[in-house]
């Protein structure tokens, strides 16, 4: 099963036909409680835009790009360890963990690389593009060991708490193993 979002067809995620119901349904669900499954679908705050001046068939031309990690395309998650209010804006919840909730602590307890954004080093070179700083950062507080899922299980269907009537889960089959790290 996929989970995917348009403006042509009804959603699974957010039961409508705009970008209008998925708003709708980011305000409703709220991340209230340990356990929440939920999909990164848009930034915290606005993206940065830099101008350059760059020469170009022998012009200079000004050219806008964004700065930063490239923006959320829907495919990142997160499982909630406790109440996480300040995901609301960003994430939009599509299911809650039915067991194995040990397994999720777990993780979140591995040790992180630390944010190093106030080193006057790494400013430097991010205020001078150096794609190395912008790399770097996707890494900070993000675990120094690799996780991998190796297996999972369908969840049966479970109505959200905010009453919109979608559904997480599939089909019921046979359980699968449990999720091993390494």
């Amino acid at each position: 099963t996929t989970l995917t979002y348009s403006d042509a067809e009804p959603s699974p995620i957010a039961g409508g036909k705009d970008l209008a119901a998925l708003e709708r349904a980011m305000g409703a669900r709220r991340h209230d409680g340990a356990g929440l499954v939920s999909l990164l679908v848009r930034d915290e705050k606005p993206r940065e835009v830099k101008e350059k001046l760059v020469a170009r068939n022998g012009s200079l031309q000004t050219v806008v790009e964004e700065v930063g990690p490239p923006p959320p395309n829907g495919t990142a998650f997160c499982i909630t360890t406790a109440a996480a209010p300040t995901l609301d804006g960003t994430s939009l919840v599509v299911g809650r963990v039915v067991e194995g909730m040990d397994l999720v602590q777990r993780i979140a307890a591995l040790p992180t690389v630390p944010d190093n954004t106030g080193s006057p080093l790494f400013a430097a070179a991010k205020s001078i593009g150096d794609k190395r700083a912008s790399v770097a950062e996707l890494g900070f507080n993000r675990p120094y060991a690799k996780v991998v899922v190796k297996g999972s299980g369908v969840t049966a269907s479970v109505a959200m708490a905010a009453g919109t009537g979608a559904k997480t889960g599939g089909a019921p089959g046979p359980p699968a193993p449990p999720p091993r790290t390494s």
